[in-house]
């Protein structure tokens, strides 16, 4: 497992940063910067979703202002 990851299980749980949902080991790494981007597997751009919501995120391009309001909304969570 990710370093990152695993520091983001440590403080956050395993409760999804944009709908709070607990989905225990269900829980999915998302990179706020994509990887495609230049996004590295670190805590600052790791976040952690549910399925649902990483696929919901996932429908938006990054830089779209939609993947900008999620992101935002998880940084907010992150804190």
């Amino acid at each position: 497992m990710k370093p990152a990851k695993i520091e983001l299980l440590r403080r956050h749980g395993t409760k999804c940063m944009l709908c709070g949902k607990d989905v225990g080991k269900h829980i999915q790494w998302h990179h706020l910067v994509p990887r495609y981007a230049g996004g590295l597997d670190t805590y600052e751009n790791g976040s952690l979703l549910c399925s649902n919501c990483h696929l919901e995120v996932h429908e938006f391009m990054y830089g779209d202002e939609e993947y900008t309001n999620f992101t935002q909304r998880i940084l907010a969570n992150k804190k």
